[in-house]
């Protein structure tokens, strides 16, 4: 850089010293403009100053805490639990309900009862309901056909800190007649029939006491003792008289629960029903434990049934059930097994029209066997499926007594047989207004003597629908379809006789006036079918029932 420095001021002054030596100076200076000084503009400097350290410094320090206990004083204040208020409805003391309808049929209850204490309840419930109509046989003739049902139960409970007294009495007196004459007998002329000649009157007198306890403590046994006499009497003067001496046991221990039942039933009967007295002792014991996910049950029902000679039977029972989807998808299993003691009253409860002082033998259900599937299809609907195959030893079955001149009363008939029940029901409930309850069965019988289960329908459904409209109206439709069933024919032509299907449709309103005061009115039959549930005794046919209840 300093060479080309020094060479370009070597040339200029060459030249400078070549015009200086070849030309004259010219001294005269011509000034063609005043000079005009000019400043350039200042401009700000905007970058500040900054300085970079590569030194960096970390700080390190020790330091200690010196613990120091501070006293303090502290009570803990008690809190009271929270309290659940939920509105209590008005209880009436009294309720009446009154209602007429066609064949003349009156209705009237009456209920009474204390108001809600913690130290005791007591009330009585009566009730009568009533018909002294005729009905029109296949021949088309009017015989008597009336009824008459009558109540009386009165109860109370006494509430103790652990445990509650109860006890009851009832009057129950249920009169028929004996209406279905086998209108294919070979007479010239019906019989002048007269409703007092065919008049059945049954009367039950019952009374009971019992105690059991009420601990929620899983600590303590769960215990209860009964004792029930119940009187049942017609008016042919057959009488039964049942004494039930009960108790029973459960412990609780975390999941499992150990339970057990025990009973005597003495059956005194008058001579014109059985000369021979009969006791019944049952023992029935039960283990349950279950999880989140599965329950079971294992026991058994053992019964010494000590009649002319005494004999023993044990039937195992367990259950198993599963949570595959909790509430929804339950799928469960098991085996059963027992015995039905059929007692005057209890055959007389089934089939009215049987001959006076007709009992039954014991049915022994000797295996059952079921499975199904039960659930949740959302939190307003439920579901149940499941089947049954059960293998039955003296099965009764009722057939026209043809040792009664009109063949208008039913005797039993027994055979062994298997029987496989299928059986579904679904529940809905519907914006909270809607209540549907539909359910069905499907019976298969396999005889082993008889040619048909008499008077056993093949199958029967039920769809019940309820409908609130905002409290002040509510609908009630009821259809019943009971499937055909066959009936013990003494024709020499046929073995049987078929009895159709049976489609019964109900419909009932209430209208609620005040909280206080309702009205109703019920139709019952509405197809008017004539039909038979039991052979040669039609029911009545449309009937409807209006009236009021009043509470007070």
């Amino acid at each position: 850089m300093k060479l080309i420095l020094k060479n370009s001021l070597f040339i200029i002054l060459l030249i400078l010293g070549y015009n200086l030596s070849g030309q004259e100076i010219n001294r005269d200076v011509i000034v063609i403009k005043p000079y005009e000084p000019t400043l350039s503009d200042a401009f700000k400097i905007n970058t500040l100053p900054k300085i970079d350290d590569t030194v960096t410094f970390t700080p390190s320090f020790n330091y200690s805490i010196l613990p120091v206990i501070i006293a303090t004083e502290f009570e803990p204040k008690s809190i009271n639990p929270a309290k659940m208020t939920i509105p209590l409805t008005k209880l009436y003391k009294n309720y009446l309900k009154l209602g007429l309808g066609n064949y003349f049929t009156p209705l009237a209850e009456y209920s009474i009862n204390s108001l809600r204490s913690k130290e005791y309840l007591v009330g009585a419930y009566l009730s009568h309901k009533s018909s002294p109509s005729k009905i029109k046989l296949d021949n088309k003739e009017k015989v008597p056909a009336g009824y008459s049902n009558n109540k009386i139960n009165l109860y109370g409970k006494k509430f103790l800190n652990n445990a509650t007294l109860s006890g009851n009495m009832k009057l129950h007196s249920n009169g028929i007649h004996y209406y279905g004459y086998n209108t294919e007998l070979p007479n010239d002329t019906f019989p002048d029939v007269k409703g007092k000649d065919i008049k059945q009157n049954y009367l039950l007198f019952s009374s009971a006491i019992g105690f059991h306890s009420t601990n929620a403590d899983s600590v303590n046994i769960n215990y209860s003792i009964s004792a029930q006499n119940d009187y049942f009497h017609d008016k042919f003067k057959n009488n039964e008289n049942t004494l039930v001496l009960a108790g029973s046991l459960m412990k609780p221990i975390g999941n499992q629960a150990f339970s057990i039942y025990a009973s005597v039933t003495n059956f005194q009967r008058s001579k014109s029903i059985d000369s021979v007295n009969n006791t019944v002792i049952t023992a029935k014991h039960l283990y349950s434990n279950h999880s989140s996910e599965w329950k079971i049950n294992l026991g058994f029902n053992a019964y010494i049934d000590i009649l002319n000679k005494t004999k023993t039977y044990i039937y195992p029972k367990a259950d198993l059930q599963f949570n595959i989807v909790e509430n929804i998808l339950v799928p469960f299993v098991g085996i059963d097994g027992f015995m039905n003691i059929n007692s005057y009253r209890s055959i007389a409860g089934e089939n009215p029209f049987i001959t006076p002082g007709l009992i039954a033998n014991k049915s022994r259900h000797k295996f059952v066997a079921y499975a199904g599937m039960k659930g949740k299809f959302s939190s307003k609907s439920m579901y149940k499926f499941d089947v049954t195959y059960s293998t039955i030893d003296d099965m009764h079955f009722f057939i026209n007594d043809t040792l009664i001149e009109y063949h208008n009363q039913f005797t039993v008939i027994y055979d062994d047989i298997e029987l496989i029940k299928y059986h579904g029901e679904i529940n809905f409930n519907l914006a909270e207004k809607i209540d549907v309850l539909l359910q069905g069965n499907y019976y298969k019988y396999v005889m082993t003597d008889e040619e048909k289960a008499w008077h056993k329908p093949g199958y029967d459904i039920n769809l019940n629908l309820l409908y609130n409209l905002r409290n002040k109206i509510l609908f009630d439709l009821d259809l019943t379809v009971i499937g055909e069933r066959f009936a013990k024919s003494f024709n020499q032509a046929t073995d049987h006789k078929k009895l159709e299907s049976i489609p019964d449709l109900n419909f009932g309103i209430e209208y609620r006036y005040s909280k206080i005061l309702s009205g109703f009115v019920n139709l019952y039959n509405i197809t008017s079918s004539s039909h038979y549930l039991w052979n040669q005794y039609p029911v009545q046919k449309f009937n409807f029932l209006l009236g009021f209840s009043y509470k007070l």
